[in-house]
């Protein structure tokens, strides 16, 4: 009688000792997951965004200045941006410049200043800050939607600003 309750203690032991393992290999596996699409979506930001500055340093051409944010045109660039971290500057697209007699000096000059403005609201930081958040939180589907909104409400407050002013 009292092996069998050895034996049972063993048994207990040992199926305690086995699901703590088991869930210790399902924890490792999944922060070894979590880690890996973490790191790699770090590493994919990171080279794109530097190949994309490399590819703006390599193309720009010096336009003006802006405050102190220095802008330049670049081929192949859809859209005007502001874009840089420590050294940001705008970059508007050539066009932009080639359709000069249909734009006029005041709408060129309201692009840069919106641009500008995404400056002074730190909208470059608050980039790196939603990049930083999608690579730790990645799998929370709620965190992309914030990131999207969040974009879009920094376009919808300068939009909101630019009608509200008077002209």
């Amino acid at each position: 009688a009292s092996r069998a309750k050895v034996s049972r203690k063993k048994t207990g032991r040992s199926e305690q000792l086995r699901a703590w393992i088991t869930q210790l290999r399902w924890k490792q596996i999944f922060t070894t997951i979590w880690g890996s699409v973490a790191a790699g979506l770090a590493v994919v930001f990171v080279v794109s965004n530097g190949r994309l500055l490399w590819h703006f340093k390599k193309t720009r051409v010096f336009y003006g200045k802006k405050g102190k944010i220095p802008v330049y045109t670049v081929p192949m660039l859809k859209s005007p941006c502001l874009y840089g971290v420590f050294c940001p500057a705008i970059y508007l697209p050539e066009d932009i410049l080639s359709t000069k007699g249909e734009m006029s000096v005041e709408a060129l000059e309201q692009i840069i200043t919106h641009e500008w403005v995404h400056y002074k609201h730190k909208d470059h930081i608050w980039a790196v800050l939603r990049i930083l958040l999608v690579s730790v939180y990645w799998f929370d589907p709620f965190l992309w939607i914030a990131v999207s909104c969040a974009k879009k409400d920094a376009e919808l407050y300068l939009s909101l600003i630019h009608i509200s002013e008077p002209t």
